[in-house]
């Protein structure tokens, strides 16, 4: 065992690990570390700016089962233990070659940006995710993003999701991958089923026009 100041490198047959004041954190650490960031300023900077949901602006409420909102966030909590404990341990490991974090990286990039891009395009018609619903004066968003796909943030999650598993070289990237898309799936038929009881044919000409999640695809 070595010191340097607060940091310990501890030396073992199989692996190195770093064990720091703050816990013990697995040696490629510093590969998930900008993951983490993009996730965190995401969370915290960009979401937490959204506009606030006031349900006296609510024209047409979702009527949300208890069922559909605990499923979503019982989803998210799991996506964030998995975060957490995969800066300590890897769970279910690939391999230890590179192609999967950068691939990895791509998906978590792209899915920031593209993220990013459709919120500055939605601006004040977001109306929220757990508990969608149509607030007055509520427009139809066709361009930017929303003009290949319907639900880009969505499909933003789902790449972030899998792609953090694979830049920590897990094979959870591939549960996340089906069951992020189940979830969002069903949701978005309750999202569609809204626009369209406000929009009708304005929402069904732009359905027909668009996929769901990948342009061109699907």
């Amino acid at each position: 065992v070595y010191e340097f100041s607060s940091i310990i490198i501890a030396k073992q047959p199989q692996q190195a690990m770093f064990i720091t004041a703050s816990g013990l954190l697995r040696d490629d650490f510093l590969w998930l570390l900008p993951a983490v960031l993009i996730a965190l300023f995401q969370v915290k900077i960009i979401w937490a700016r959204l506009p606030k949901i006031n349900t006296t602006e609510t024209e047409i409420d979702g009527c949300y089962k208890d069922w559909d909102i605990t499923r979503l966030l019982y989803f998210t909590y799991l996506t964030y233990f998995f975060l957490f404990v995969q800066l300590v341990v890897t769970i279910l490991p690939i391999s230890s070659f590179t192609f999967t974090r950068f691939l990895g990286y791509g998906f978590v990039i792209f899915g920031f940006i593209n993220s990013f891009v459709a919120l500055k395009t939605i601006n004040t018609n977001w109306t929220g995710m757990f508990q969608y619903r149509i607030k007055k004066g509520q427009k139809l968003i066709t361009k930017g993003p929303y003009g290949f796909i319907r639900h880009p943030i969505y499909t933003s999650a789902i790449l972030e999701i899998a792609g953090f598993e694979l830049i920590a070289n897990s094979w959870l990237f591939a549960p996340m991958l089906v069951f992020g898309y189940f979830m969002m799936y069903q949701h978005s038929l309750k999202e569609e089923a809204l626009l369209e009881k406000k929009f009708g044919e304005e929402f069904k000409e732009y359905k027909r026009k668009t996929k769901m999640f990948i342009p061109f695809i699907f």
